[in-house]
């Protein structure tokens, strides 16, 4: 009888784990109120400040506001010219890529501002840890490396980009670049083989993309949702609860340092939402669509949580009922 005791007691314990397992699911929330709307590029400095470009609804913002640790808004940067994507090198300086003058501006610790680069129609920005800034352009579908000195190159052209602005590096120093226009999602390695991972179900396309723990994320502009893309080619998917999460034109997303939270900005309202559970995501498989999809309609939020926990719970009953028996 004392067995029989135990094994009930497991049982239980062991139902209440898994429904909690399944039913969990992927948080949202606001994590800071912008002065305005139009809100665009995102990146953390080395202390964990979140800095944001603000760019006005018609590219004429020229400022970059810094949320700091505690929740504080300062201006942190002005005297931009539409400024879109950003990030800092190992030392601390921010670099940021001015839409309407194609200048990558750079401004040190200190708070010193210098013209780093001068290329054409910049949008999103990505620094490795040798320093070397990867720069996508909208208007020449085009990515460009500029070398720590300022100089620069075109790194990469045609192989499917179309209009490119998110971009994003994982830990293996592999870049991951988004179209605008058409949703397609490329990973270039250091040998600039380039792979399409997928594409974005957005009717539109996708403004932005991150990395995280081997997914890349893309904001869909019209859908107002955000997007799984697998880095080993699996399949495209909405992030469970995106839809619902009061996205307004999501414009740029960005991971913490160790990638368990994503932060994204809205462009049609002034809300930073921070996503957090990313471990216990439920997604929504989405049919990819051809290179230049036509609009689609929206995909159902996903209820496969509640569907594996009910196959759970009974083949946890039916190795109960086996082994009491036995007693």
């Amino acid at each position: 009888m004392k067995l029989k005791n135990k094994l009930i007691s497991n049982f239980t314990l062991t139902l209440l784990m898994t429904f909690s397992l399944a039913t969990s699911a992927v948080d949202y929330s606001e994590f800071a109120t912008m002065p305005g709307s139009a809100n665009d590029g995102l990146s953390f400095d080395l202390e964990g400040n979140l800095f944001v470009s603000h760019i006005n609804g018609d590219l004429s913002g020229s400022k970059i506001y810094k949320v700091a640790v505690g929740g504080e808004i300062s201006i942190a940067v002005s005297d931009l010219s539409g400024p879109l994507g950003t990030d800092f090198d190992s030392q601390g300086n921010l670099y940021v890529a001015n839409y309407n003058s194609g200048v990558i501006t750079k401004i040190t610790p200190g708070g010193e501002q210098s013209r780093f680069s001068n290329l054409i129609d910049v949008n999103g920005i990505v620094i490795n840890d040798q320093d070397e800034l990867f720069v996508t352009s909208y208007n020449a579908s085009v990515v460009y490396k500029v070398a720590p000195s300022g100089e620069y190159e075109i790194w990469l052209q045609g192989n499917g980009l179309n209009a490119p602005v998110g971009i994003a590096l994982d830990e293996n120093d592999n870049i991951y670049v988004g179209n605008y226009e058409n949703g397609r999602i490329f990973k270039i390695d250091s040998a600039k083989t380039v792979t399409e991972l997928g594409s974005s179900p957005d009717s539109y396309g996708n403004a932005y993309i991150a990395y995280a723990n081997g997914m890349v994320y893309a904001t869909g502009i019209n859908s107002n949702k955000i997007y799984t893309v697998p880095v080993d080619g699996g399949a495209v998917a909405e992030l469970d609860g995106s839809g619902a999460a009061g996205f307004s034109f999501p414009n740029d997303i960005v991971a913490n340092e160790d990638g368990t939270k994503l932060y994204v900005s809205n462009f049609n309202n002034n809300k930073i939402i921070v996503i957090e559970n990313l471990n216990e995501v439920s997604s929504t498989p989405t049919p990819t669509p051809a290179p230049t999809p036509a609009p689609t309609p929206e995909s159902k939020k996903s209820s496969s949580g509640g569907a594996i926990g009910y196959s759970l719970l009974l083949i946890l009953f039916r190795v109960f009922r086996k082994s009491s028996k036995k007693l």
